[in-house]
């Protein structure tokens, strides 16, 4: 088993190496049996065990909201929209080693930061992984803000134009229009990412995680969930210590080989 140290997580932060990923989910609401809402934990866990399943999902619903369309996505390094063919849905199986991009947050040395949008009034946790692992997309997702990636403002169906509709736009006009409204924000460099990222503000980036890129598990000091106001301070704080040991231990029920910090 490959058990993961203090020491070792410490260092990755420190040296700038450490992204992490808040696992909770507006959409979804625990049941009120599983106290600690290992529903979107159970989730992220299984799509770790699979990287293509989640793929097979997200390519299924754009065909069957988009049949026959290609998708146009922002390229930012050029400046441009360009077209892409949509993949089959087991396209490329075998080469699938990370997930799909997901929203994570760059942590700097201090550990301080404030998280992307999932961090709402719920109880904040998650997982926290090595960058040198991960499949960082070339760079291409790399924000100085908190970017609500939820509402992949960089992709647009590739629609014919819809004469009846006076306000329609070609989607590489709408894409445009995106990408300058954000301009400022979007970072096309890590390295610059992290000397932006020095001070406690948003940042959010999206890139591709595997299972051998998990260090370990995190819980906010900071933050208190919907009940929690019932409980004094040192109570707070037990729930979740506790909380995130249950899942140190649904990590480790998953991949035996691996125990996370």
């Amino acid at each position: 088993m490959r058990k993961i140290g203090v020491t070792e997580v410490r260092k990755i932060v420190k040296d700038h190496n450490a992204a992490v990923k808040v696992i909770h989910d507006l959409k979804v609401t625990p049941v009120p049996s599983d106290i600690f809402e290992n529903i979107r934990w159970n989730y992220h866990i299984t799509d770790l065990k699979d990287p293509l399943a989640y793929r097979r999902i997200c390519r299924e619903k754009w065909q069957s909201t988009y049949p026959e369309t290609d998708k146009i996505v922002w390229d930012n390094k050029q400046k441009k929209a360009i077209t892409k063919k949509f993949k089959g849905i087991d396209e490329g199986a075998p080469a699938y080693e990370w997930t799909l991009k997901t929203p994570m947050s760059l942590l700097p040395p201090t550990a301080q930061v404030n998280l992307y949008s999932e961090d709402s009034k719920f109880s904040v946790d998650g997982l926290i992984y090595d960058i040198n692992q991960c499949d960082l997309k070339g760079e291409r997702y790399l924000f100085s803000s908190d970017m609500k990636t939820c509402q992949k403002f960089w992709r647009e169906p590739a629609e014919k134009n819809d004469s009846s509709n006076p306000f329609w736009k070609p989607p590489e006009r709408r894409l445009e229009e995106n990408a300058n409204e954000i301009e400022e924000g979007w970072i096309n460099s890590l390295q610059k990412l992290r000397c932006l990222s020095q001070g406690n503000f948003y940042n959010e980036i999206l890139i591709g995680v595997r299972k051998d890129a998990l260090m370990g598990i995190f819980y906010s000091t900071q933050n208190s969930g919907i009940g929690d106001s019932v409980l004094t301070s040192d109570g707070r704080a037990l729930k979740d210590r506790l909380t995130a040991k249950a899942r140190q231990e649904l990590v480790k029920k998953n991949y035996p080989s691996i125990y996370p910090y």
